[in-house]
């Protein structure tokens, strides 16, 4: 099993709510969708106040490094992180559980 986090910031001067921001995270729940092998996916906004937060984060187990790699090349994450790119940071890391 493989943990996969990510964590997403906006870009200074794009707020949370700006509506491309509010239309990909609602685009993540396509994921488990489009990508086979994703066994556990959850997703929220962070709810702490310190400045030094990120504001978005996601939790997802895959099964195998096979279905996480299937993830990485899959069309439809591939354009939401292409899209997120342009309003935000991201930092992600993958644990073998």
């Amino acid at each position: 099993m493989i943990a996969h986090v990510v964590l997403f910031k906006t870009k200074p001067g794009i707020a949370t709510n700006d509506p491309r921001v509010v239309a990909l995270l609602g685009e993540l729940d396509q994921l488990p969708k489009a990508v086979p092998g994703i066994v556990t996916w959850k997703h929220g906004p962070n709810v702490t106040l310190d400045p030094q937060a990120w504001d978005y984060a996601v939790y997802a187990e895959f099964e195998t490094e096979g279905a996480l790699q299937r993830y990485y090349d899959n069309e439809v994450h591939a354009d939401i992180v292409r899209r997120w790119d342009e309003i935000g940071m991201l930092l992600f890391s993958d644990v073998k559980l």
